[in-house]
């Protein structure tokens, strides 16, 4: 994780003249893209540029900029070498673990609210859900495998991932996927539709997924059990 972030910086910042400084006296307005390399080259800068300011807000542009500029310079670093790694390494852990909380805390406070619901049902395990469409169909047992269609958002309301959208359902044993799918499953009839309120322990829990889903994270699902095979 280190190495990514440091090239994620270093390819940002290479486009961006340290401390404000003007490029051969052109300030950034009048910087022109007249060739594929400088549109490129701009486009790769803030597609980066919105990664990092989503992943890590507020750190200070202009040190990191100079951190940039010494590593190309001679000998001008302000910190030992040997702790430059150590303290990336640090901060990433330390920006995760608060990003766990924050997600933690809004997810709790939305499963106490959400429980309240006259429609919502909870289960033992934390786990609520909305009955959409009742089925009549076969009920999956561990092991079976389903044909589903499902969408997933996170609390903001942003999907992450989509059968519909590829217009493809997914098929898989009900035992290897997240618990809370797994639980959900084995409560539905083959024909139901479910939105699903899923806790972070029964999804992802404190690494998330990738990019895609933050740490902590309560996931709400539309799930769809279209067959049991």
């Amino acid at each position: 994780m280190t190495k990514k972030f440091i090239c994620l910086v270093a390819l940002f910042l290479i486009f961006i003249p340290a401390n404000g400084q003007k490029e051969k006296g052109k300030s950034k307005s009048e910087k022109k893209l007249e060739t594929l390399k400088d549109s490129a080259s701009y486009a790769m800068g803030y597609s980066i540029g919105q990664t990092l300011s989503t992943k890590y807000p507020g750190m200070d542009i202009d040190l990191i900029a100079k951190g940039l500029n010494d590593a190309f310079g001679a000998d001008t670093a302000i910190l030992k070498p040997e702790a430059i790694n150590g303290l990336v390494t640090t901060f990433v852990k330390h920006q995760a673990r608060i990003q766990a909380m924050t997600n933690r805390e809004a997810g709790e406070k939305f499963l106490k609210e959400n429980a309240t619901k006259d429609n919502v049902i909870k289960t033992e395990s934390g786990l609520q859900y909305i009955i959409l469409k009742q089925g009549y169909g076969e009920k999956p047992l561990e092991g079976n495998r389903v044909k589903v269609h499902y969408r997933g958002t996170l609390l903001n309301g942003r999907e992450f991932e989509s059968s519909y959208t590829s217009g493809q359902p997914e098929e898989f044993e009900i035992d290897r996927v997240i618990k809370g799918w797994t639980e959900a499953l084995k409560l539905m009839a083959a024909g139901s539709k479910f939105r699903i309120f899923i806790p972070s322990e029964l999804a992802y829990g404190e690494n998330g997924m990738g990019n895609t889903i933050p740490p902590a994270s309560t996931l709400i699902f539309e799930l769809e059990l279209l067959a049991v095979l």
